[in-house]
């Protein structure tokens, strides 16, 4: 046990760093190996291309996508919110219109994967390339702590533009490495030991108590 006070920055780091990648290695243990067994199967006799969850929250559904693709989910937390940085999925929010749906999806991609907006600099074209290239090649990582994997959710909603079956074969046809989650509701699987909600309250409330030490 390390004995620590305000003015030793460097070892709080190093113990803030530690529970982090603690943390995120054992929440992955929080899903239910029988959950995965069944919704593996179900995914390769039903489903194919596209993986069904039951219903949980955005933060619920990058943990299991974690597990399933054997990446590390990274927590982040800021004032108010709790960001998780495994899968990195994209969703839509409700009610969204586009007249061009395929390419909105892309911008927001190629933002959430490269982490910048697609600039003057480089053309659409161009943008989608190096979105095609880093998805795969950040998939196939053998280093775990690099390996990434990233999702489209789509939406139990017949009003979204992503029900369109011609939409989502575009998207498959130009990102063929992107993972497609679909969320059921109703089906009422018991995919965590504790509830999904429950436990991202849980590790909000821990990060909280941590970031008091790291701003010392």
């Amino acid at each position: 046990m390390m004995n620590l006070d305000g003015s030793d920055i460097t070892r709080i780091r190093k113990l803030y760093q530690a529970v982090e990648d603690a943390l995120a290695k054992l929440v992955l243990f929080n899903v239910k190996n029988e959950w995965m067994a069944q919704y593996r199967n179900e995914c390769m006799q039903n489903y194919g291309y596209e993986q069904v969850l039951p219903d949980m929250s955005f933060g619920g559904v990058e943990v299991v996508v974690s597990r399933d693709a054997q990446t590390i989910p990274r927590f982040q937390y800021a004032p108010h919110d709790l960001n998780l940085k495994g899968g990195k999925g994209v969703t839509l929010e409700s009610g969204f219109r586009s007249k061009d749906v395929v390419r909105d999806i892309i911008k927001r991609l190629f933002h959430r994967v490269m982490e910048q907006e697609i600039s003057s600099q480089v053309d659409e074209k161009r943008a989608l390339d190096i979105l095609q290239r880093t998805i795969k090649q950040r998939r196939q990582q053998k280093n775990l702590k690099l390996r990434k994997n990233y999702f489209l959710l789509f939406p139990d909603d017949s009003d979204s533009p992503l029900s369109d079956t011609a939409v989502q074969q575009e998207i498959r046809k130009l990102l063929p490495d992107l993972s497609f989650i679909r969320i059921k509701s109703g089906k009422n699987e018991e995919t965590f030991i504790v509830e999904d909600a429950e436990l991202m309250v849980a590790i909000s409330d821990f990060y909280k108590t941590l970031e008091e030490y790291k701003s010392r």
